[in-house]
């Protein structure tokens, strides 16, 4: 029988090497050539088997990243027309639940979800402006300098809350280029305040392992570290004396187990002692019929 073995089906983690098995004869003369038979030739003879386990490395533990999408922010005006803002990030849960930024490389294998990131709003409407009254022009007053046009600036809204309380979270804002209230692309794109920062970043705490085999006595012991008492003469000597309570007790009831346990084992003794007596008994009450019958066997003759 003739195996030829083939590559692990998995490249990481559990897979199967299959083979095919074939029934051959070599030829003597020629040891390279070989002729395949049908099975039935090779009946008697070990056939190998045609598949086996194989196991090359371990698989990688797949993370659970996902575009996490925030929610709408504040709008950019508190009254007319402006724009609301919303950030996607690439994300990863861990095990408490919370969403951890990583790079938008790390999500290069999940679709992206095709959502706006920005929609206009009106909070409520702007009052209206009173205009001055027109009066004409008078040639004793010279006409005043034009005024220059306001630059356009960056204006920035409020941080929104964390996404986390711990753990690493994202706080995000919308920036707009403005002018007289108004969106203009005059700003200069270097001086564009951050759209969004990392918040708290530091660890959240580990949840306490109460021990359930500790126990208070009494249930107001929580009082006594809370009022800084526990050093006062009472409480001391009050777990001092329950304490030694306890283990007198738990002394009576060990010396009551042993004796029980000396008396069982006298009575045990003696019981073995008493079978032993009546074995030796019996067999004393066989020999003595065996004597019996002898001594009548002799007197009839």
């Amino acid at each position: 029988m003739r195996p030829s073995l083939l590559q692990c089906s998995r490249k990481c983690g559990n897979g199967l090497r299959k083979r095919t098995v074939l029934c051959t004869s070599a030829n003597p003369s020629a040891r390279t050539h070989t002729h395949t038979l049908p099975d039935g030739s090779c009946v008697g003879l070990h056939k190998p088997a045609s598949q086996e386990s194989c196991f090359i490395k371990r698989c990688q533990k797949q993370r659970k990243v996902q575009w996490f999408v925030s929610t709408w922010q504040e709008c950019s005006v508190t009254c007319g027309r402006g724009y609301q803002a919303r950030f996607i990030k690439c994300a990863e849960k861990d095990t408490a639940g919370k969403y951890r930024e990583l790079a938008a490389k790390k999500c290069h294998h999940v679709p992206k979800p095709s959502v706006e990131l920005q929609r206009p709003c009106v909070p409520a409407e702007c009052p209206a402006r009173t205009t001055p009254p027109v009066r004409p022009w008078s040639t004793h007053h010279h006409a005043l300098p034009p005024q220059p046009l306001p630059r356009p600036d960056w204006h920035s809204s409020p941080w929104s809350q964390c996404t986390v309380t711990c753990g690493g979270g994202v706080q995000a804002r919308t920036v707009q280029c403005l002018a007289q209230g108004k969106p203009s692309p005059g700003c200069s794109l270097h001086l564009k305040p951050a759209m969004s920062q990392a918040c708290n970043t530091n660890f959240c705490p580990q949840p306490e392992k109460k021990d359930l085999v500790c126990k208070d006595y009494f249930n107001w012991c929580y009082l006594v570290p809370q009022h800084g008492v526990c050093n006062h003469k009472f409480y001391g000597k009050h777990e001092t004396i329950r304490l030694q309570g306890q283990l007198e007790e738990l002394q009576v009831k060990l010396v009551t187990l042993e004796k029980q346990n000396a008396d069982y084992e006298s009575v045990r003794a003696e019981l073995e002692e008493t079978k032993c007596t009546l074995k030796s008994y019996g067999q004393m009450s066989e020999e003595m019929d065996k004597l019996k019958e002898e001594n009548n066997k002799t007197m009839a003759q």
